[in-house]
Protein backbone atom coordinates (compact mmCIF):
# COMPACT_ATOMS: atom_id res chain seq x y z
CA UNK A 1 0.00 0.00 0.00
CA UNK A 2 1.50 3.06 -1.04
CA UNK A 3 2.50 5.09 1.98
CA UNK A 4 0.16 8.61 1.46
CA UNK A 5 -2.51 6.02 1.46
CA UNK A 6 -1.90 4.07 3.99
CA UNK A 7 -1.43 7.17 6.53
CA UNK A 8 -5.29 8.49 4.79
CA UNK A 9 -6.81 5.59 5.61
CA UNK A 10 -5.50 5.04 8.93
CA UNK A 11 -6.80 8.50 9.70
CA UNK A 12 -9.99 7.99 8.35
CA UNK A 13 -10.87 5.06 10.28
CA UNK A 14 -9.19 6.50 13.54
CA UNK A 15 -11.30 9.68 13.42
CA UNK A 16 -14.49 8.04 12.21
CA UNK A 17 -14.10 5.61 15.27
CA UNK A 18 -14.21 2.94 12.55
CA UNK A 19 -12.19 0.62 14.22
CA UNK A 20 -14.03 0.29 17.14
CA UNK A 21 -16.77 -1.82 15.25
CA UNK A 22 -13.57 -4.21 13.47
CA UNK A 23 -11.94 -5.17 16.38
CA UNK A 24 -13.93 -8.77 16.29
CA UNK A 25 -11.51 -9.15 13.00
CA UNK A 26 -8.38 -11.07 13.14
CA UNK A 27 -9.18 -11.60 16.68
CA UNK A 28 -6.88 -14.10 17.88
CA UNK A 29 -3.61 -12.24 16.72
CA UNK A 30 -0.51 -10.94 18.21
CA UNK A 31 1.08 -7.45 17.06
CA UNK A 32 4.54 -6.92 18.32
CA UNK A 33 5.60 -3.36 18.24
CA UNK A 34 9.06 -3.26 18.15
CA UNK A 35 11.34 0.10 18.42
CA UNK A 36 15.07 1.20 17.90
CA UNK A 37 15.69 4.74 18.76
CA UNK A 38 13.41 7.28 20.23
CA UNK A 39 13.65 11.07 19.91
CA UNK A 40 13.18 13.88 22.67
CA UNK A 41 11.59 15.76 19.67
CA UNK A 42 10.91 15.66 15.68
CA UNK A 43 13.73 18.47 15.24
CA UNK A 44 16.82 16.17 16.91
CA UNK A 45 19.34 15.85 14.48
CA UNK A 46 20.75 12.03 13.80
CA UNK A 47 24.30 11.85 14.16
CA UNK A 48 24.59 8.32 13.22
CA UNK A 49 21.90 6.32 10.98
CA UNK A 50 18.45 8.26 10.72
CA UNK A 51 17.28 5.25 9.86
CA UNK A 52 16.67 3.29 13.31
CA UNK A 53 14.99 6.69 14.61
CA UNK A 54 10.79 6.14 15.61
CA UNK A 55 8.64 8.38 17.25
CA UNK A 56 9.14 11.29 19.41
CA UNK A 57 9.09 10.62 23.53
CA UNK A 58 5.60 12.47 23.11
CA UNK A 59 4.27 10.53 20.40
CA UNK A 60 5.73 6.97 21.90
CA UNK A 61 3.57 8.30 25.01
CA UNK A 62 0.28 8.62 22.46
CA UNK A 63 0.74 5.57 21.24
CA UNK A 64 1.42 3.78 24.71
CA UNK A 65 -1.23 5.63 26.32
CA UNK A 66 -3.60 4.62 23.58
CA UNK A 67 -2.50 0.68 23.32
CA UNK A 68 -2.71 0.40 26.96
CA UNK A 69 -6.63 2.06 27.07
CA UNK A 70 -7.78 -0.06 23.92
CA UNK A 71 -5.68 -3.43 24.09
CA UNK A 72 -4.29 -6.43 26.14
CA UNK A 73 -0.35 -5.78 26.50
CA UNK A 74 1.46 -8.66 27.55
CA UNK A 75 4.66 -9.22 28.96
CA UNK A 76 7.17 -11.82 28.10
CA UNK A 77 6.13 -13.97 30.88
CA UNK A 78 2.69 -14.05 29.60
CA UNK A 79 3.85 -15.10 26.36
CA UNK A 80 5.85 -18.32 27.02
CA UNK A 81 2.83 -19.01 29.41
CA UNK A 82 0.84 -19.44 26.55
CA UNK A 83 3.62 -20.64 23.85
CA UNK A 84 4.32 -23.64 26.78
CA UNK A 85 0.91 -24.08 27.11
CA UNK A 86 0.37 -23.33 30.65
CA UNK A 87 -2.30 -20.47 29.95
CA UNK A 88 -4.52 -19.52 26.92
CA UNK A 89 -4.89 -15.96 25.57
CA UNK A 90 -8.31 -15.79 24.39
CA UNK A 91 -7.73 -12.26 23.04
CA UNK A 92 -5.94 -10.02 20.54
CA UNK A 93 -2.85 -9.42 22.05
CA UNK A 94 -0.24 -6.95 21.85
CA UNK A 95 3.76 -6.26 23.22
CA UNK A 96 6.25 -3.72 23.48
CA UNK A 97 9.77 -4.24 22.21
CA UNK A 98 13.18 -2.02 21.70
CA UNK A 99 16.53 -3.52 20.45
CA UNK A 100 19.71 -2.71 20.01
CA UNK A 101 19.93 -1.18 23.92
CA UNK A 102 20.32 2.99 22.72
CA UNK A 103 20.73 5.37 25.65
CA UNK A 104 17.56 6.76 24.90
CA UNK A 105 15.40 3.31 25.54
CA UNK A 106 16.44 4.31 29.23
CA UNK A 107 16.33 8.19 29.34
CA UNK A 108 13.30 8.90 26.96
CA UNK A 109 11.10 5.27 26.46
CA UNK A 110 11.83 3.53 30.10
CA UNK A 111 10.17 6.76 31.92
CA UNK A 112 6.89 6.28 29.70
CA UNK A 113 6.65 2.50 30.16
CA UNK A 114 7.58 3.43 34.07
CA UNK A 115 4.64 6.12 33.53
CA UNK A 116 1.82 4.25 32.07
CA UNK A 117 2.82 0.87 33.77
CA UNK A 118 3.49 -0.97 30.39
CA UNK A 119 5.59 -4.33 29.84
CA UNK A 120 8.34 -4.51 27.61
CA UNK A 121 11.83 -6.38 26.09
CA UNK A 122 14.19 -4.58 26.21
CA UNK A 123 17.24 -6.78 23.54
CA UNK A 124 20.30 -6.05 24.04
CA UNK A 125 23.58 -6.72 21.74
CA UNK A 126 26.43 -7.46 24.56
CA UNK A 127 29.27 -6.31 22.43
CA UNK A 128 28.55 -2.58 21.98
CA UNK A 129 27.26 -2.40 25.20
CA UNK A 130 30.91 -3.73 26.33
CA UNK A 131 33.31 -1.90 24.07
CA UNK A 132 31.37 1.37 23.87
CA UNK A 133 30.87 1.39 19.82
CA UNK A 134 27.54 1.78 17.90
CA UNK A 135 26.92 -0.78 15.25
CA UNK A 136 28.50 -1.64 11.54
CA UNK A 137 24.99 0.46 10.75
CA UNK A 138 25.38 3.92 12.54
CA UNK A 139 29.46 3.40 11.58
CA UNK A 140 28.78 3.52 8.26
CA UNK A 141 26.22 6.32 8.32
CA UNK A 142 28.45 8.26 10.26
CA UNK A 143 31.25 7.68 7.98
CA UNK A 144 29.42 8.74 5.07
CA UNK A 145 27.73 11.90 6.37
CA UNK A 146 30.76 13.45 7.49
CA UNK A 147 33.13 12.83 4.43
CA UNK A 148 34.19 15.72 2.32
CA UNK A 149 34.86 13.83 -0.72
CA UNK A 150 32.01 14.16 -3.29
CA UNK A 151 32.44 10.60 -4.76
CA UNK A 152 33.93 7.85 -2.97
CA UNK A 153 34.97 4.15 -4.34
CA UNK A 154 34.99 1.00 -2.48
CA UNK A 155 35.21 -2.30 -3.51
CA UNK A 156 34.53 -2.26 -7.10
CA UNK A 157 31.60 0.32 -7.17
CA UNK A 158 31.71 4.09 -6.81
CA UNK A 159 29.45 6.15 -5.29
CA UNK A 160 28.59 10.14 -6.04
CA UNK A 161 27.98 11.51 -3.15
CA UNK A 162 27.45 14.93 -4.47
CA UNK A 163 23.67 15.06 -4.12
CA UNK A 164 22.68 12.65 -1.94
CA UNK A 165 24.15 10.61 0.55
CA UNK A 166 21.36 8.52 1.55
CA UNK A 167 22.09 5.76 -0.85
CA UNK A 168 25.26 4.67 -0.54
CA UNK A 169 24.81 4.86 2.89
CA UNK A 170 22.14 1.75 2.27
CA UNK A 171 23.62 0.05 -0.24
CA UNK A 172 26.78 -0.73 2.20
CA UNK A 173 24.64 -1.20 4.69
CA UNK A 174 22.54 -3.97 2.54
CA UNK A 175 26.51 -5.71 1.75
CA UNK A 176 26.90 -6.20 5.64
CA UNK A 177 23.71 -7.82 5.20
CA UNK A 178 23.82 -10.11 2.58
CA UNK A 179 27.30 -10.76 1.88
CA UNK A 180 29.50 -13.46 3.99
CA UNK A 181 31.55 -12.13 7.27
CA UNK A 182 34.48 -13.12 5.54
CA UNK A 183 33.84 -10.56 2.71
CA UNK A 184 32.99 -7.81 4.77
CA UNK A 185 35.01 -8.11 8.09
CA UNK A 186 37.20 -5.02 7.28
CA UNK A 187 34.14 -2.83 5.46
CA UNK A 188 33.86 -0.34 7.81
CA UNK A 189 37.88 -0.07 7.71
CA UNK A 190 37.83 0.18 4.07
CA UNK A 191 34.88 3.01 4.27
CA UNK A 192 36.39 5.37 6.92
CA UNK A 193 39.76 5.02 4.13
CA UNK A 194 37.65 5.98 1.20
CA UNK A 195 36.02 8.65 2.84
CA UNK A 196 38.53 9.99 4.80
CA UNK A 197 37.00 9.90 8.25
CA UNK A 198 38.04 8.07 11.20
CA UNK A 199 35.44 5.22 12.55
CA UNK A 200 33.75 7.00 15.84
CA UNK A 201 35.51 5.75 19.21
CA UNK A 202 34.04 5.04 22.39
CA UNK A 203 34.08 8.81 23.22
CA UNK A 204 31.48 9.30 20.76
CA UNK A 205 30.07 6.73 20.46
CA UNK A 206 29.34 5.77 24.18
CA UNK A 207 26.87 8.48 24.48
CA UNK A 208 24.74 6.69 22.35
CA UNK A 209 24.28 3.50 23.98
CA UNK A 210 22.80 2.28 27.53
CA UNK A 211 25.01 1.04 30.06
CA UNK A 212 25.01 -1.86 32.20
CA UNK A 213 23.89 0.53 35.07
CA UNK A 214 20.68 1.44 33.06
CA UNK A 215 20.31 -1.85 31.88
CA UNK A 216 20.09 -3.19 35.59
CA UNK A 217 18.12 -0.11 36.47
CA UNK A 218 15.56 -1.36 33.55
CA UNK A 219 15.60 -4.79 34.56
CA UNK A 220 14.63 -3.72 38.75
CA UNK A 221 12.04 -1.62 36.97
CA UNK A 222 10.05 -3.81 35.88
CA UNK A 223 11.72 -4.10 32.11
CA UNK A 224 12.48 -7.23 30.83
CA UNK A 225 16.24 -8.29 28.94
CA UNK A 226 16.50 -10.57 25.88
CA UNK A 227 19.27 -10.89 24.11
CA UNK A 228 19.99 -9.83 20.44
CA UNK A 229 23.17 -11.79 20.29
CA UNK A 230 27.46 -10.54 20.81
CA UNK A 231 27.88 -8.66 17.63
CA UNK A 232 24.79 -8.09 16.21
CA UNK A 233 26.09 -9.45 12.57
CA UNK A 234 23.47 -11.20 10.55
CA UNK A 235 23.16 -14.76 10.87
CA UNK A 236 23.01 -15.49 7.15
CA UNK A 237 26.35 -14.27 7.16
CA UNK A 238 27.82 -16.73 9.80
CA UNK A 239 28.34 -20.24 10.02
CA UNK A 240 26.48 -22.00 11.90
CA UNK A 241 28.88 -22.26 14.76
CA UNK A 242 29.61 -18.47 14.86
CA UNK A 243 25.56 -18.29 15.33
CA UNK A 244 25.81 -20.95 18.32
CA UNK A 245 28.49 -18.75 19.68
CA UNK A 246 26.64 -15.61 19.15
CA UNK A 247 23.95 -16.79 20.89
CA UNK A 248 25.65 -18.36 23.83
CA UNK A 249 28.21 -15.34 24.52
CA UNK A 250 25.68 -12.75 24.87
CA UNK A 251 23.12 -14.90 26.98
CA UNK A 252 26.40 -15.80 29.69
CA UNK A 253 27.34 -12.10 29.25
CA UNK A 254 23.51 -11.07 30.56
CA UNK A 255 23.05 -13.80 32.99
CA UNK A 256 26.46 -12.98 34.49
CA UNK A 257 26.19 -9.73 34.94
CA UNK A 258 22.06 -8.88 35.45
CA UNK A 259 22.04 -11.90 37.51
CA UNK A 260 18.38 -13.11 35.62
CA UNK A 261 18.01 -15.74 33.59
CA UNK A 262 17.72 -14.53 29.55
CA UNK A 263 14.90 -16.40 28.01
CA UNK A 264 14.27 -14.58 24.68
CA UNK A 265 16.49 -13.54 22.12
CA UNK A 266 15.48 -11.39 18.71
CA UNK A 267 17.86 -12.05 15.35
CA UNK A 268 19.39 -9.26 14.07
CA UNK A 269 17.63 -7.55 11.32
CA UNK A 270 15.65 -10.63 10.77
CA UNK A 271 13.90 -11.40 7.40
CA UNK A 272 13.18 -14.19 6.23
CA UNK A 273 16.72 -14.79 4.11
CA UNK A 274 19.11 -13.08 7.34
CA UNK A 275 18.51 -16.63 9.20
CA UNK A 276 19.33 -20.28 8.43
CA UNK A 277 17.24 -22.81 8.66
CA UNK A 278 19.03 -24.36 11.35
CA UNK A 279 18.57 -21.16 13.15
CA UNK A 280 16.08 -22.27 15.76
CA UNK A 281 17.80 -25.42 17.06
CA UNK A 282 20.71 -23.39 17.66
CA UNK A 283 18.95 -20.98 19.77
CA UNK A 284 16.89 -24.10 21.36
CA UNK A 285 20.21 -25.33 22.04
CA UNK A 286 21.62 -22.64 24.04
CA UNK A 287 18.83 -22.58 26.00
CA UNK A 288 16.26 -19.79 24.62
CA UNK A 289 12.59 -20.05 24.63
CA UNK A 290 11.31 -17.36 22.46
CA UNK A 291 13.12 -16.59 19.56
CA UNK A 292 12.11 -13.24 17.69
CA UNK A 293 12.34 -12.34 13.95
CA UNK A 294 11.11 -9.48 12.15
CA UNK A 295 9.14 -10.90 9.27
CA UNK A 296 6.73 -8.01 9.63
CA UNK A 297 3.37 -9.08 10.70
CA UNK A 298 0.55 -10.26 13.09
CA UNK A 299 1.16 -13.76 14.53
CA UNK A 300 -2.18 -15.94 15.35
CA UNK A 301 -2.19 -17.20 18.33
CA UNK A 302 -3.62 -20.50 17.69
CA UNK A 303 -0.44 -21.13 15.44
CA UNK A 304 2.25 -19.38 17.18
CA UNK A 305 5.62 -20.96 16.62
CA UNK A 306 7.79 -20.00 19.44
CA UNK A 307 10.96 -19.09 17.64
CA UNK A 308 9.68 -17.62 14.54
CA UNK A 309 7.57 -14.51 16.08
CA UNK A 310 7.03 -11.76 14.15
CA UNK A 311 6.97 -7.85 14.86
CA UNK A 312 6.13 -4.65 13.32
CA UNK A 313 8.22 -1.50 13.02
CA UNK A 314 6.33 0.75 15.38
CA UNK A 315 4.94 3.32 13.88
CA UNK A 316 4.74 7.38 14.62
CA UNK A 317 1.35 8.08 15.05
CA UNK A 318 -1.90 6.55 16.74
CA UNK A 319 -4.20 6.11 14.14
CA UNK A 320 -1.47 4.06 11.83
CA UNK A 321 -0.69 2.16 15.71
CA UNK A 322 -4.57 1.66 16.03
CA UNK A 323 -4.74 -0.19 12.11
CA UNK A 324 -2.29 -2.38 12.88
CA UNK A 325 -3.92 -3.69 15.73
CA UNK A 326 -7.76 -3.33 14.02
CA UNK A 327 -6.56 -4.59 10.76
CA UNK A 328 -3.53 -6.54 10.92
CA UNK A 329 -3.79 -8.07 7.64
CA UNK A 330 -3.32 -4.91 6.19
CA UNK A 331 -1.47 -2.47 8.42
CA UNK A 332 0.83 -5.48 9.97
CA UNK A 333 1.64 -7.80 6.74
CA UNK A 334 4.88 -9.12 5.97
CA UNK A 335 7.20 -6.68 3.67
CA UNK A 336 9.95 -9.70 3.29
CA UNK A 337 9.58 -11.88 -0.04
CA UNK A 338 8.97 -14.89 0.83
CA UNK A 339 11.97 -17.32 1.98
CA UNK A 340 14.47 -19.28 -0.58
CA UNK A 341 14.64 -23.11 -0.01
CA UNK A 342 18.54 -22.04 1.90
CA UNK A 343 16.66 -19.35 3.63
CA UNK A 344 15.08 -18.84 7.18
CA UNK A 345 12.70 -21.86 7.72
CA UNK A 346 12.15 -22.04 11.73
CA UNK A 347 10.33 -25.34 11.52
CA UNK A 348 13.55 -27.18 9.83
CA UNK A 349 16.33 -27.68 12.19
CA UNK A 350 19.50 -29.67 12.36
CA UNK A 351 22.06 -30.58 15.42
CA UNK A 352 25.30 -28.33 15.21
CA UNK A 353 28.12 -30.77 13.79
CA UNK A 354 31.96 -30.00 14.18
CA UNK A 355 32.33 -28.40 10.90
CA UNK A 356 28.99 -26.99 9.87
CA UNK A 357 27.62 -26.10 6.82
CA UNK A 358 27.02 -22.89 5.66
CA UNK A 359 23.90 -21.59 4.46
CA UNK A 360 23.10 -19.43 1.73
CA UNK A 361 21.20 -15.84 1.42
Amino acid sequence: MIKGKRSLLANLLFQSKAYRGLKSFDSRTLVIFNFHRIRRDSSTPAVFDDGVFGPTQGQLHDQLRWLKENTGIISEAQLLDHAQGRIRLNRSSVMITFDDGYRDNAELALPVLRELKIPALFFISTQAIQTREVGWWDQIAYLVKNTRKPKIRLGNEDFDLSKTKTRAIREIQRWMRVRKAEETRDLVQNLAHACDVPIPGPELSSRELMTWRQIEEARTAGITIGSHTHSHRVLSTLSLTEQYEEFRLSKEILENRLQTRIRSIAYPVGGETDCHRETAGLARKCGYELGFSFQTGANWLDRLDPFRIGRVSAEDSVPLTCAAITLPSIFARSRYRKASAHSFSLYTTHPISSNPKEGTT
